[in-house]
């Protein structure tokens, strides 16, 4: 029996996490089995981890797509996108960035026609509560600048601000999801 490369044995297990199906169980036998537990049985258990990981992750960015969609509709999403969608970072909070563009063409929008509108913004709160702090613009300096000056001064916002372009009125749904209230649906 010949010794498996690192990169079939990373890609088995990927596919094991996101699917419960892959190689690995054709490979079984080179997983080390401990006591009772065959190495399947042990990945099984970071396999449902994971995925339990992705929905809570998606869970704390997106409340008001939750609320509006249903928890059961969101957990069937979540664990879509948790197979679908691929996770190029360690950091659980950017694992749900992708989810307004996996809403693109979903079959959600039928229903919700504004869904994906709301996951951009629900979004765009997430990415500003964890940017980086950044220093205040100092009035002395202000105020030292010479009012001949002014008309040439450019200002940037910092990267906790953000501008989303949206067609349906998602901040209203957004309030009311808040809330817990029931969602105007004439959107």
């Amino acid at each position: 029996m010949s010794t498996p490369c690192l990169i079939d044995v990373q890609r088995w297990v990927r596919d094991y996490l996101l699917t419960q199906k892959s190689e690995i169980e054709k490979n079984a036998v080179k997983l080390n089995p401990q006591g009772t537990s065959t190495g399947v049985d042990r990945l099984a258990v970071y396999a449902q981890g994971y995925v339990a990981r992705i929905e809570e992750a998606l869970r704390e960015a997106y409340p008001a797509v939750e609320v509006v969609i249903g928890h059961e509709k969101f957990h069937v999403l979540a664990r879509e996108y948790g197979i679908r969608v691929k996770s190029h970072s360690y950091n659980l909070s950017s694992v749900g960035n992708r989810l307004p563009q996996h809403l693109y063409k979903h079959d959600l929008l039928s229903q919700y026609p504004y869904l994906r509108d709301l996951a951009r913004l629900e979004w765009a709160l997430t990415e500003s509560f964890h940017a980086r702090s950044e220093p205040s613009v100092d009035a002395a300096v202000l105020a030292r600048i010479t009012p001949e000056r002014w008309p040439i001064l450019k200002f940037q916002f910092k990267s906790h601000v953000k501008l989303v372009d949206v067609t349906h009125p998602v901040l209203e749904v957004w309030l009311q999801a808040k809330q817990k209230k029931t969602i105007n649906e004439a959107w």
